[in-house]
């Protein structure tokens, strides 16, 4: 791949990723707003999952904004995501929400190594 491809593949990836997050998290307050709609963790599942994420490509776009190439600021999410997780252990919270929502974004950080390797070399 040609650096342009890869800025380009970057900047897209993280747009895209960000954009199903606020959407999901826009129809969830019109869901919210309507009388007859009952809030519960399945309604909130697809969003924090998407929030969850959309999460190190924020991080990305805003390393961009501070100067870093796109692959510079890839790779410095990369390294953070990394430490997080050999930090990060098993939530054992009371809330089962916090366990919920903590376990997602371990599994986020996972996917984003995982998905975003190829665009790091």
């Amino acid at each position: 791949m040609t650096t342009e491809t890869i800025t380009a593949e970057i900047i897209d990836t993280a747009e895209r990723s960000i954009a199903r997050a606020d959407t999901k998290r826009k129809e969830l307050a019109e869901l919210m707003a309507a009388d007859f709609f009952h809030l519960d963790t399945y309604s909130l599942r697809p969003v924090l999952g998407l929030q969850a994420t959309a999460l190190p490509w924020r991080h990305v776009l805003a390393r961009i904004q501070t100067g870093l190439t796109p692959t510079e600021a890839l790779r410095d999410v990369r390294a953070e995501q990394t430490r997080q997780l050999l930090s990060m252990s098993e939530s054992q919270s009371t809330d089962a929400l916090v366990n919920e929502t903590e376990r997602m974004q371990r599994e986020a950080a996972r996917n984003f190594l995982r998905d975003t390797e190829y665009l790091a070399k």
